[in-house]
């Protein structure tokens, strides 16, 4: 899917707005309801009402539904890292370019991803050794995603594998 202008984006996100409200003004008046004993409403109809909530939750993931990029500067910042640290890491694969994006942006996912780890490995790693098992540990990430490692894993757990 392309990157959208920021006029798109501003459209989708007015929509979305309006659907969160409305979702949230539903869910609070039901809340009320039920915190006031005043429920009036059967469990089949709370049912139908929750898959009414749920049809909009999915219209409002579609709405959403856009690459949608974090810049270099955002994720330097969110990471805690240069922006230099973070064309490296693009680079070198750990972070993900968002598609048609121009300037570069990178998708939130892989900038989610790598901050997890970043904070995995900074509370057990010394300051100079951690972008090195940052990368370590990204690289055996990538390795054990790749479907020719997991066949052999498969294997090796299966006994195919005589031992020397």
């Amino acid at each position: 899917m392309p990157t959208l202008s920021r006029s798109q984006l501003a459209r989708r996100t007015g929509l979305a707005r309006l659907e969160v409200e409305d979702l949230a003004r539903e869910v609070y008046g039901h809340r009320e309801e039920l915190k006031h004993g005043a429920a009036k409403r059967s469990r089949a109809d709370t049912l139908a009402w929750i898959e009414a909530i749920v049809e909009k939750l999915e219209g409002l993931a579609q709405t959403l539904a856009a690459t949608v990029g974090v810049t270099v500067d955002q994720a330097a910042s969110m990471l805690e890292v240069s922006q230099p640290t973070v064309r490296k890491w693009l680079r070198e694969g750990l972070l993900e370019r968002a598609p048609d994006s121009r300037p570069t942006q990178l998708t939130p996912e892989s900038v989610l991803s790598v901050r997890d780890v970043l904070a995995r490995v900074r509370e057990n790693y010394p300051e100079r050794e951690w972008t090195r098992a940052l990368a370590a540990y990204l690289h055996d990430q990538d390795l054990h995603a790749q479907p020719w490692f997991r066949e052999g894993l498969a294997a090796f757990r299966a006994g195919k594998f005589a031992k020397s």
